[in-house]
């Protein structure tokens, strides 16, 4: 028992526990903000104008499509 405990109260442990909320709370703040249509509407645009500033850059042409497929299909959390 003692060692569960220890185990669960590690570092590590609450360190992995504490990025998921954080990273949790901001994919919901992203979403409540994207509620509204216009805000969405930027994002998209925004979407786009990074892609193009991707697909413009010298770098490795798989880095270009991952990123730019990632951004195209998931605007919000891609942007």
């Amino acid at each position: 028992m003692h060692r569960l405990k220890k185990i669960l109260t590690s570092r590590l442990i609450l360190f992995v526990i504490l990025v998921i909320i954080q990273v949790w709370l901001l994919f919901m703040l992203l979403w409540q903000a994207a509620v509204t249509y216009q805000f969405y509407q930027y994002l998209t645009y925004f979407s786009y104008i990074l892609v193009i500033y991707i697909a413009n850059k010298k770098e490795d042409s798989s880095y270009k499509i991952a990123w730019s497929v990632l951004i195209l299909i998931l605007p919000l959390p891609g942007g």
